[in-house]
């Protein structure tokens, strides 16, 4: 059985990540470690899917760019999650988790070499924007990707 849960920072530690996704920020990537969870927690809203016998098979959350109007989107995958999960629980949970986001913009950036990756985060609400050319320390193809909602309303000084 298959549960959804506010992360906390030991899930950074104790999730097996995928391989698909190590190496991928290079010599920047930061080190799997309880620091790097904090600096997680911190960022914003953030949420952990783990299975019977507490493995964490996935980590994700909203890193908050501007304050209530942006944000971008990370996430964490062990290998073989998607074969250990309640796939139509996942995609619920995460197309609700974009429609109650309080930001009116949430980006994400996905690797042109993983087209099935791109494939998903369209399924569950993001929009193709552009790509990104040589981005990062790989130099690779990156597809950026948003979800757009309606705008905060602003106070007026």
């Amino acid at each position: 059985m298959m549960r959804i849960r506010p992360f906390r920072p030991t899930d950074i530690v104790a999730i097996e990540q995928q391989a698909s996704q190590r190496g991928v920020l290079g010599i920047y990537e930061p080190q799997v470690s309880l620091r790097h969870g904090y600096e997680l927690e911190a960022m914003g809203p953030a949420y952990t899917a783990e299975i019977a016998g507490g493995r964490v098979l996935a980590v994700a959350g909203l890193g908050e760019v501007f304050l209530d109007r942006q944000a971008t989107a990370w996430a964490i995958f062990a290998e073989g999650w998607w074969a250990a999960v309640d796939r139509r629980a996942v995609v619920r949970a995460l197309r609700a988790g974009l429609q109650t986001a309080p930001f009116a913009r949430i980006e994400v950036l996905a690797r042109m070499a993983r087209p099935a990756e791109i494939r998903f985060l369209e399924f569950i609400g993001f929009t193709r924007r552009a790509v990104l050319e040589q981005w990062g320390p790989r130099s690779e193809a990156v597809m950026l990707l948003d979800r757009l909602g309606p705008v905060p309303v602003q106070e007026n000084d």
